[in-house]
């Protein structure tokens, strides 16, 4: 059914999508398991299109599916079509902050805080730029670390590598934290 449906796509978009629609309803009734990755295939055939819009619903519909069903999360897989769909341009800022939320109930804040991380990195990678939301939703998972005691933030005129040079405001933070050690 989708083989036919992706012929319609790029001439009838609103026809395709009702009819994924459909198939998805009866999906969600029938085998909810197999729901998030036919949802994700049908984002594909948009972005085929070059339709980001259905593409960008179709994924957050699979994420919806997952968390609606309590369905179990290949975690491997799931980082890759995260990233397939946010260097097509098909990932919204929210659905990156869901994911951020999402991760910490999935894995201990550490892991969550590494996972996201190493995200975000590949996303700058690929070539996009940090979204506006990610200093919160890092924010959001360094402070659920065991201990944590708050984000300290560097400011420098140097961007994202103020870290390299702004050496008495990264000397302090780290003198703190070993302080705090003790």
């Amino acid at each position: 059914d989708l083989r036919r449906i992706e012929k319609t796509a790029r001439a009838k978009p609103g026809n395709a999508k009702k009819s994924i629609d459909e198939l998805a309803r009866m999906l969600d009734e029938s085998a909810p398991h197999f729901l998030p990755t036919f949802l994700e295939e049908a984002g594909r055939i948009f972005l085929r299109n070059d339709n980001l819009s259905y593409a960008m619903q179709f994924f957050n519909k699979a994420r919806e599916a997952e968390r609606v069903h309590g369905l179990a999360i290949d975690e491997e897989r799931h980082r890759q079509v995260l990233l397939e769909f946010a260097l097509a341009g098909a990932l919204s800022a929210k659905e990156l902050t869901n994911e951020s939320k999402t991760l910490l109930e999935r894995h201990t804040p550490a892991d969550a805080l590494e996972l996201f991380l190493k995200f975000n990195i590949d996303r700058v990678r690929g070539g996009l730029p940090p979204y506006a939301g990610l200093p919160a939703d890092m924010r959001r998972l360094a402070d659920a670390l065991p201990g944590a005691t708050g984000v300290r933030t560097v400011r420098s005129r140097h961007g994202h590598d103020g870290f390299l040079v702004e050496n008495d405001q990264v000397s302090s933070i780290v003198s703190e934290f070993l302080a705090s050690l003790n």
